[in-house]
């Protein structure tokens, strides 16, 4: 692998700490600015981003290792969008460029999987739009339903339109609805809490859905979410844990690293739909990992994992390539604190940026799952027509 060059790897870790996270008050990595605590944090002498074997390959790494291997496809937040954005430069998304892109995959084993707050833009539905949000709403049910989506979480927006409309319409378009949160005021879940999905080559995996709530204030009197903390390790009890556990997450990125940092040793794999930015560069939250794509389908979020059942957290090799430059910088801007005798700014510089750093580095790689994310835009590349441009054309003429 190529090490970048000092500066570049300065620029990137300016980059990665200074990032915005679509939380206000969170950095890139989520982790809050506004407490003034100051952690003790070991900073090793050796820089820990190198490997004593370098990975030039998650599919070699998975067959030396006896891991499983997963291309996997992700969306979130498609708020019931059906066309391109309305950018002037560069359009992106539309079901029928979805599933062109879908279409182009040839990794297997393949499993596509959609976050949740797919259907509708608001909790609460227009009643002067109504009919047409719906008209939408089913033809991104149908549109996922023909992507191959094997799981959908049902969030705060999906239920819009009400549970048995909900139900109903997923039923017709055999989409697999999945959350451990909703449920009825007797305590009742409302969909399936988890799926375990058995793919081509073997490989198991679990999903599961959360919600911080929020639906429509029609259904305030009759349905509600449980707990996140709560709802997850009451699925997590039944799914076993050497086999990769996917939470779509509808909690957004605080939601989110506050459930995650109730899970010890056990990675799992967090899609948030609840913000609307995606994120370039995952977040690590104790042992488990945050991804996220662009809202209303302008982007794919694709995932290769090579899935290590002993795993204990996540590694990306070419971030750790990356980072191995940026904690060079690290290390020298550091220097400069221990040389000027400046204990409180060092603490306050450790505390930050290098946990922050840390958080990436991958330890014993034998005790990780190996990942590399990459979030694709839906732009002209995939304008190819297919059965769905007639449903995006047609709807695009409704008002």
């Amino acid at each position: 692998m190529q090490v970048w060059k000092s500066t570049k790897g300065i620029c990137f870790l300016l980059f990665v700490l200074s990032a915005c996270s679509s939380q206000k008050g969170h950095d890139s990595s989520g982790i809050s600015m506004a407490s003034n605590k100051k952690k003790s944090v070991f900073i090793p002498n050796e820089n820990p981003f190198v490997l004593s074997r370098p990975i030039t390959s998650l599919n070699t790494w998975a067959e030396e290792n006896k891991a499983q291997s997963l291309h996997l496809l992700f969306s979130a937040n498609i708020n019931g969008e059906t066309d391109i954005c309305g950018c002037a430069l560069n359009p992106k998304g539309g079901l029928d460029r979805r599933l062109n892109f879908v279409r182009a995959q040839t990794e297997r084993p393949m499993l596509a999987v959609d976050a949740g707050n797919a259907l509708f833009p608001s909790a609460n539905l227009d009643p002067t739009k109504k009919s047409v949000l719906l008209k939408k709403a089913i033809a991104v049910l149908e549109g996922h339903s023909k992507m191959g989506i094997k799981a959908q979480n049902v969030g705060h927006l999906d239920l819009g339109a009400g549970v048995e409309w909900l139900r109903a319409e997923a039923a017709k378009a055999k989409m697999p609805l999945v959350s451990a949160s909703w449920v009825d005021f007797s305590g009742k879940l409302l969909f399936e809490p988890f799926l375990i999905l058995t793919l081509e080559n073997g490989m198991k995996v679990g999903v599961t859905g959360l919600s911080a709530g929020g639906a429509s204030s029609s259904l305030a009197d009759s349905v509600k979410a449980r707990p996140p903390v709560e709802a997850l390790h009451s699925v997590l009890k039944e799914i076993p844990s050497d086999i990769l556990t996917i939470v779509f997450s509808d909690l957004g990125t605080d939601g989110g690293r506050e459930v995650a940092e109730s899970v010890f040793e056990r990675p799992l794999l967090f899609i948030d739909s609840r913000d609307m930015s995606g994120l370039e560069i995952p977040l690590q939250m104790g042992s488990s990992l945050l991804i996220r794509p662009q809202l209303q389908g302008q982007q794919w979020g694709v995932i290769d994992i090579a899935w290590n059942a002993k795993s204990k957290g996540w590694f990306s090799p070419s971030l750790g390539e990356r980072f191995r430059s940026s904690w060079e910088g690290f290390t020298k801007e550091r220097e400069m604190y221990i040389n000027n005798g400046d204990k409180e700014s060092l603490r306050d510089f450790d505390a930050n940026q290098g946990s922050r750093l840390l958080s990436f580095a991958p330890g014993d790689v034998s005790e990780r799952s190996l990942y590399e994310v990459t979030l694709v835009e839906m732009s002209a590349k995939y304008a190819k027509k297919n059965e769905l441009t007639p449903v995006v054309e047609r709807l695009r003429k409704l008002k």
